[in-house]
């Protein structure tokens, strides 16, 4: 390396963390690619509406610098389409953790004691099913007739 640098003055050898790779002009090429992608895809639909000239010369000059700039700026060093995977991710494999207490309340708001843990989902259906009948029975039927009886 030195008997190179004695020969030429201006030669310098760059480190190879110097170089970054996937990234051009400091920018991941995953969002040039987006942007360029998305942008086009915007153009392809601003020009399948049937505008006027000036119509479409506006939303082109306004629509299309827009989605570029977003996507290719991304969102907190992330592109656009790594945050949308990963929130479709997120809503998918969620879950809710609970302690069972009292005064936990279950789905449909119905407590969870020990009667409907253990309960079979055939049970549960049948349960609901009487719940609705009693509430159908109750709201429909004649005041009249019951006090009647």
């Amino acid at each position: 390396m030195n008997n190179d640098e004695e020969k030429d003055p201006n030669l310098w050898f760059l480190n190879k963390n110097v170089i970054s790779k996937g990234k051009t002009f400091g920018i991941p090429n995953r969002n040039i690619f987006e942007a360029v992608f998305f942008t086009s895809l915007t153009e392809y639909c601003i020009v399948s509406i049937n505008f006027t000239k000036v119509a479409f010369v506006s939303c082109t000059v306004i629509i299309c610098p827009i989605v570029f700039g977003l996507f290719l700026r991304g969102l907190k060093n992330r592109s656009v389409l790594q945050i949308l995977f990963s929130s479709i991710k997120f809503h998918f494999n969620r879950r809710e953790l609970h302690l069972r207490s009292p005064e936990y309340v279950k789905k449909e708001n119905q407590y969870a004691n020990e009667e409907t843990i253990n309960e079979s989902f055939f049970e549960s259906i049948w349960r609901h099913i009487q719940k609705w009948l009693r509430s159908f029975i109750e709201k429909y039927s004649d005041s009249e007739e019951t006090d009647s009886k």
